[in-house]
């Protein structure tokens, strides 16, 4: 039970998370590290409609982590017993992750 960090392809930091209260484990990959200072409308939209993803059976989620910043989120069920799991759920976390930065990141 506890954190585990490691970094994907030298670019995204992820966390695998697991408690003894909760059967499932949390698979947590950094957005951004830090809140943008003047948000566009588009990106508080954009972030509010994700953060709410869970509540209507979507994923990821996206919220805030004290030590990775902005964060998109999924569960795993360790019932589901599938070969491949993690690797798929972290490669469909990733493109989540890719397709935030085209559509929401500006400079």
């Amino acid at each position: 039970m506890g954190m585990c960090y490691f970094v994907l392809d030298n670019l995204l930091p992820i966390a695998i998370h697991s408690t003894s209260a909760s059967p499932d484990i949390k698979i947590i990959a950094q957005v951004q590290p830090q809140l943008p200072d003047h948000p566009p409308r588009h990106w508080l939209e954009n972030s509010l409609k994700a953060a709410l993803n869970p509540l209507i059976g979507e994923e990821p989620g996206l919220g805030w982590h004290a030590e990775m910043g902005l964060v998109a989120f999924v569960r795993l069920d360790p019932q589901r017993n599938e070969e491949g799991l993690l690797e798929s759920t972290l490669a469909r976390l990733v493109q989540w992750v890719e397709r935030w930065h085209e559509d929401n990141c500006y400079q």
